[in-house]
């Protein structure tokens, strides 16, 4: 049997320990991923089982997502995002025939007859023909019948460090529900039996029997109807809801209907009495009609015979308008020239001041300038005198430097002369503590000798014995005088070392007397040359002043000379201001007059008043009949009825009666109170409404209906495609398993039959040579075998396109791996298998090896391997 469909490549790129874009190249049959612990072999398991759409943290061995990124090394940078991409091929699409080439709009829509959306993905077949992915539908998961529509699909997941996804099918933008929804019911996908870890092996054992149904209800297919159901079940609860809302809004209809019944006859008695309210309102303006047309005629008489009148007083009051607009232009003429003359008389009299205030000026400098010269005077004594007493400190202050000077000298070669005795004092006690060290190791020479004799009982010759005693004796006397000569030498060193002490530190107040006086005298002496400019500034200032003085007394005549002409000036302007004062009197005066005069013939004039008083009257006439017309337009009535003549007596009778008609109808509209005008039409929208409403419960209630009856036969569905998948996987469970233990018995039970889509799967075991026992106490290489035997009975039933084992053959000792690696070749023909393992004979069984090394701290590298013909086992 050969595979339709494998694992073709893993790129990953940045995920992880893999820091570069990584590609791993499969063929069909088994490749084996070897290397030491901690090179990053399991993170190949978690890319697969990343863009699977695996989105639990803990399953991908990360606290979180960020983690996936490779977070950098000591010599690398940490990079920005992880993207990882499964290829999977399908060979048979190779082979088929040219009916797809003809069919070059062919699609491929994912979906039963579920609930679906027209929403899709549009992908690329092998010859470039479109092949559309339903999105939504629970039954467009890509089932193997499905994939065979393309012949290559390439799943890319990518995440940011920020936070940000993206997914991909064949380059093309999706939804991560689009990916788990491409592998349902294949075998692949994150909780799959595709992707078999160590741990997922003791989870599988040692889980719940509940929790054991994904991999059965994976093998059996019947995920995609889970979902279905689950949509169904949502959509019927959907359902149910609307229908009770609708209910409730048909009462609340039916409610509002009976209520707007009254309403509606109470609109129409209210639209009867406003109607012959309205009529009679009609006749009313008809005959205010009239009567404003006979009021209107009177007074178009009136106002023609005052025009007349208005039209002759027009000509006289125009006259006398003309003559008082000339007096007026005459009397602003003289205005003018008065403002001229009044004009010059003020810049005289400003000139005049200005003048005066200038002379004040002048004289306050000039008595500021007498001022300023006594002052100056007197600070260049001040300065003189100051100068002098800071040349007598200077003096000083050198007599001091000198004496100090003189001490310094003499501190200096007392110091040299104490070094000297104190060098020379050192080198005494040097030469005296040489001797005593020379004369005490003389001594301890004898004591040696005369110990050593004693002891050892040896005896030297007599001469040799009596010349070293001889030496000893004479030894003893000197060494207490160099002794006593040491400790008078120290005591003069000390003397001297004080007497050195003090003769520094008097140099050292000395010299800092001496700084202290140079400071004192560069003060003086700066203070000095401040003065000395000062006083050159003085005398300058001082030279300036006499010309000043002169300047200013200049300036002070020639001010005098201009206030001079400027009086005379200022006498002929007033004459001539008094002059044309007089003038404009006079003109004022007659203008003044005539102003009266014309006032008294606008007082005289009363036919103005009356003219503009009939104009508005005939005004209000035509605005009340526009307005009366519009009204009887409004009401319908047509003005030609204006042209009935009506009898004084009989109109006056008949407004009386209509008045008191219409005071009637007015009585009976306000009883009424408050009144609904668009009732009927609220009537009849409301009773649309019931029926519509009524329709949408017939349509809830049959959906409800068809919806009970669809999730009925997906449970069927389910039931028997489970129990038909379990009964099969138990056969082949108990056939492998007998297999690979070489004896035994193994079964699979149900918790509850009855209820084959909730029950739990139990896995009862008795290894041969053993007791019937629970799978939690066989050995953990037992538990292996039994998992690796589920796994292959499953596989047996609905193989995945491929399978990835994490290290499961662990546990496993020699001839165990030798029953694993023969089942493993077998099972190789229909699907494909990644193995990571550390065990060699698993390694030999692999068509090809993959080695994961770690040459750079935190960075996984890849070398592949090719191997020849596996050696049978």
């Amino acid at each position: 049997m050969e595979v339709k469909m494998y694992l073709k490549k893993l790129q990953l790129n940045g995920f992880k320990s893999f820091a570069d874009k990584t590609t791993f190249k499969f063929e069909q049959g088994i490749t084996a991923i070897v290397g030491p612990n901690g090179c990053g072999k399991s993170n190949i398991a978690d890319a697969i089982q990343w863009a699977l759409g695996e989105q639990s943290s803990r399953a991908l061995r990360v606290n979180r997502l960020e983690d996936l990124v490779f977070n950098g090394s000591r010599s690398r940078k940490s990079q920005g995002y992880a993207q990882v991409s499964l290829t999977i091929e399908n060979p048979e699409c190779k082979d088929r025939d040219k009916k797809e080439e003809e069919e070059a709009s062919e699609e491929v829509h994912f979906g039963g007859n579920g609930f679906s959306v027209p929403t899709s993905i549009t992908l690329k077949n092998g010859k470039g023909n479109p092949v559309v992915i339903s999105e939504t539908s629970p039954d467009s998961g890509i089932a193997l019948r499905n994939l065979k529509d393309l012949p290559e699909i390439t799943v890319t997941r990518r995440y940011y460090r920020s936070g940000e996804s993206e997914y991909y099918i064949n380059k093309q933008p999706v939804r991560l529900k689009d990916i788990v929804d491409l592998f349902l019911d294949t075998g692949l996908g994150g909780n799959a039996y595709s992707l078999i870890e160590r741990d997922k092996v003791n989870l599988v054992l040692t889980s719940k029997p509940e929790d054991r149904r994904f991999l059965f209800e994976e093998a059996a297919g019947i995920m995609k109807y889970r979902v279905r159901k689950i949509e169904a079940m949502r959509k019927l609860e959907d359902t149910q809801t609307n229908l009770l809302r609708v209910n409730d809004i048909i009462q609340e209809v039916k409610r509002s209907i009976n209520a707007i019944r009254r309403q509606v006859s109470k609109a129409e008695r209210y639209r009867r009495y406003r109607q012959q309210l309205k009529e009679l309102e009609a006749k009313l303006l008809i005959a205010d009609l009239c009567r404003i047309k006979k009021e209107r005629d009177a007074i178009k008489e009136e106002l023609e015979a005052c025009r007349q009148n208005e039209e002759k007083f027009k000509k006289d009051f125009s006259i006398a308008e003309a003559e008082v607009e000339r007096l007026r232009e005459e009397l602003l003429q003289k205005e003018k020239e008065l403002r001229e003359r009044r004009e010059k008389h003020y810049e005289a009299v400003s000139s005049k001041e200005r003048a005066n205030s200038q002379i004040f000026i002048l004289e306050e400098r000039k008595r500021n300038l007498s001022q300023r010269e006594s002052e100056i005077k007197e600070e260049l004594e001040r300065i003189e005198k100051r100068t002098g007493l800071i040349d007598e400190e200077i003096r000083q202050a050198e007599v001091e430097m000198k004496a100090i000077e003189g001490e310094i000298v003499k501190s200096r070669a007392n110091i040299q002369t104490l070094e000297s005795e104190l060098k020379k004092t050192e080198l005494e006690l040097k030469e005296a503590e040489s001797m005593e060290k020379d004369s005490i190791c003389l001594c301890c020479t004898v004591c040696v000798w005369r110990e050593d004799r004693d002891k050892n009982g040896c005896f030297l010759e007599g001469k040799r014995f009596r010349e070293i005693e001889k030496i000893g004796e004479g030894i003893s006397g000197p060494v207490k005088s160099i002794h006593e000569n040491i400790k008078k030498l120290e005591q003069k060193k000390e003397e001297l070392l004080k007497k050195l002490n003090e003769e520094r530190l008097n140099l050292a107040l000395l010299e800092e007397r001496l700084q202290v006086r140079q400071n004192e005298q560069a003060r003086q002496q700066e203070s000095k040359k401040e003065l000395l400019h000062m006083l050159e500034e003085w005398k300058k200032e001082m030279s300036e002043i006499p010309r000043a003085s002169e300047n200013l007394e200049s300036q002070l005549e020639e001010v005098k000379a201009q206030i001079e002409k400027i009086l005379k000036q200022d006498r002929k302007e007033r004459e001539e201001l008094l002059r044309y004062e007089e003038a404009y009197s006079r003109a004022r005066d007659v203008l003044m007059n005539e102003e009266e005069r014309l006032k008294e013939m606008r007082r005289a004039r009363g036919n103005e008043e009356r003219l503009k008083e009939l104009e508005i009257k005939e005004i209000e006439f035509k605005l009340q009949t526009e307005n009366i017309l519009q009204k009887l337009k409004e009401m319908g009535q047509s003005p030609e009825s204006l042209e009935t003549p009506d009898n004084e007596p009989s109109e006056i009778i008949s407004r009386e009666e209509i008045e008191r008609e219409t005071g009637i109808l007015r009585q009976k509209i306000e009883s009424m109170g408050e009144v609904n005008l668009v009732a009927t039409e609220e009537y009849q929208r409301l009773k649309d409404r019931y029926l519509f409403l009524k329709k949408q419960t017939e349509d809830l209630t049959r959906s409800e209906e068809h919806l009970k009856k669809v999730i009925e036969e997906i449970e069927k569905t389910c039931r028997t495609r489970f129990m038909e998948a379990f009964n099969k996987i138990k056969k082949n469970f108990e056939d492998i398993f007998e297999r690979l233990f070489e004896g035994g018995e193994a079964s699979l039970c149900l918790t509850n039959p009855e209820d084959p889509l909730e029950t739990g799967i139990e896995i009862v075991v008795q290894p041969p040579g053993k007791k019937l026992q629970s799978i939690l106490l066989l050995s953990e290489g037992e538990q292996t075998l039994t998992a690796i035997a589920l796994l292959f009975a499953i596989f047996l039933v609905k193989p995945s396109p491929f399978c990835f084992l994490d290290e499961i053959d662990a546990p496993l000792d020699d001839a165990n791996i030798l029953r694993f690696t023969k089942l493993l070749k077998e099972f190789s023909s229909i699907s494909q298998f990644i193995v990571i393992t550390h065990n060699k004979r698993t390694m030999e069984a692999a068509n090809i090896l993959y080695g994961i090394t770690m040459e750079e701290e935190g960075v996984s590298k890849v070398v592949s391997v090719k191997m020849g013909e596996p050696v049978p086992a």
